[in-house]
C-alpha cells in the first residue's frame, strides 16, 4: 500500500488540510490503553471521507508500554470532513476525557 499523501499528528490539532479527491491520509495519535484511556472518533469526516484502517501499534518493549492509534482515511467525495476524537476512558462520559482532537480537511478535485 502506498504511503498517505497526508500524515497528520497531535500537532494537526486545530488546524485544517486541503487533501485531492481518491487520495489517503492517516492521523496518528500517542495512546497507552493500558491506563484505560484511548482515543475513540466522535467524528469521522463522512460522508468526505471513509475510514479504512483502525489500529494500534506498539513500538515494542516492556508491557505497559503506551504507542500510537492510527486511523486511515480516503477522500471518497468533495467537500469538507471533520474529524474529532477524544482521549477518554470507555466508561467515562465524553466531557470527562482528558484530551480532544480536531482538524478540518477540505476534499478538492485531483484536476
Amino acid at each position: 500500500m502506498d504511503e498517505p499523501a497526508l500524515q497528520l499528528d497531535q500537532r494537526a490539532d486545530g488546524r485544517d488540510y486541503r487533501l485531492a479527491l481518491g487520495k489517503r491520509m492517516e492521523v496518528a495519535l500517542p495512546e497507552n490503553p493500558t491506563t484505560g484511556y484511548r482515543w475513540q472518533l466522535v467524528d469521522d469526516g463522512q460522508p468526505s471521507l471513509a475510514l479504512i484502517d483502525d489500529r494500534f501499534d506498539t513500538p515494542g518493549g516492556p508491557p505497559g508500554r503506551g504507542g500510537s492509534r492510527h486511523w486511515v482515511f480516503k477522500a471518497v467525495r468533495l467537500g469538507r470532513a471533520e474529524i474529532r476524537a477524544v482521549y477518554r476512558r470507555a466508561w467515562k462520559a465524553e466531557n470527562a476525557q482528558s484530551r480532544r482532537f480536531r482538524t478540518a480537511v477540505i476534499i478538492v478535485s485531483d484536476k
